[in-house]
């Protein structure tokens, strides 16, 4: 009698990084060649051979650019810190994915301007911004350019907007109404940016030495209304005595806050003065 020849037969899996496959009987968690042969019933012999490859874990990059203040969205959470953040997701089939997102923080250049109010010679007010910083500028929020130099506007409130790698920063400033009485009442710099050396690295009051004794007082309080720093008793207009930016020997956060001075008179006459200040950094 006559019997088909054996049949020699071949396998082969893929095995993920730990994980294990059911070979003849056995787990195996290791790639290699694996053989067993079977008899059938009329004594002939034939050979089933499974080899185990080695798959490799599937990876996705991808990187997140965060701006200043802000937060992006990374596996289901708001991320407010740079950083690299990983998550692996099961393959159904196939092997699992890891996921990689790098969200890199913008270091986007502080806002540096320099407002100029209108004055007796000059009608309409400025602001302008340090040049070559690679930031972009615009008074709306759509038509950004190299512009640094914001001129001939009129009394009222805007905001200057800066770009840097897609990044939108603002600035709300105020070009003031120019009258003859104007000048002989005190300003108050809107904001402060310590450390710049540009003159906007320290806040007080400023008024013509004619009207002005001294301030009695200068405060400052931060949203909470915390005193951060007082002074008492010097000459309007000295940037030494005044606010600094810092509160011990740490630099404030950035954000608004409230001060508050008594200003004396040249006729005697005490009157206390309140604003708002925004800290940049």
């Amino acid at each position: 009698m006559l019997y088909s020849a054996p049949t020699n037969t071949f396998e082969t899996r893929a095995l993920c990084p730990g994980d294990s496959t059911w070979v003849f009987g056995a787990y195996v968690d290791t790639p290699g060649m694996f053989e067993q042969t079977f008899s059938n019933t009329n004594g002939c012999d034939s050979t089933h051979t499974i080899e185990i490859t080695e798959a490799f874990l599937i990876e996705r990059n991808d990187t997140l650019p965060l701006c200043p203040g802000d937060s992006v969205r990374v596996f289901d959470q708001w991320v407010q810190v740079p950083g690299t953040m990983q998550q692996i997701f099961p393959g159904s089939p196939g092997c699992d994915t890891l996921y990689t997102v790098v969200v890199r923080g913008i270091m986007a250049p502080a806002i540096a301007p320099v407002i100029q109010q209108p004055g007796a010679q000059q009608t309409t007010g400025s602001i302008s911004v340090p040049a070559g910083t690679g930031a972009l500028y615009s008074l709306d929020p759509s038509n950004f350019g190299g512009q640094t130099l914001f001129d001939n506007l009129p009394a009222g409130q805007y905001v200057l907007y800066q770009q840097f790698e897609n990044c939108v920063q603002e600035l709300p400033f105020e070009i003031e109404r120019f009258s003859e009485t104007t000048k002989n009442e005190l300003y108050a710099p809107n904001a402060l940016l310590p450390d710049s050396g540009n003159g906007n690295d320290a806040f007080t009051l400023y008024a013509p030495a004619d009207r002005v004794n001294e301030l009695v007082y200068l405060r400052i309080y931060d949203r909470w209304g915390e005193l951060v720093f007082e002074r008492e008793h010097f000459a309007a207009g000295d940037g030494t005595k005044g606010w600094n930016g810092y509160v011990g020997n740490q630099p404030a956060s950035p954000g608004v806050y409230i001060w508050q001075a008594m200003v004396e008179w040249q006729n005697g006459e005490q009157e206390v003065k309140k604003g708002d200040l925004t800290v940049l950094r």
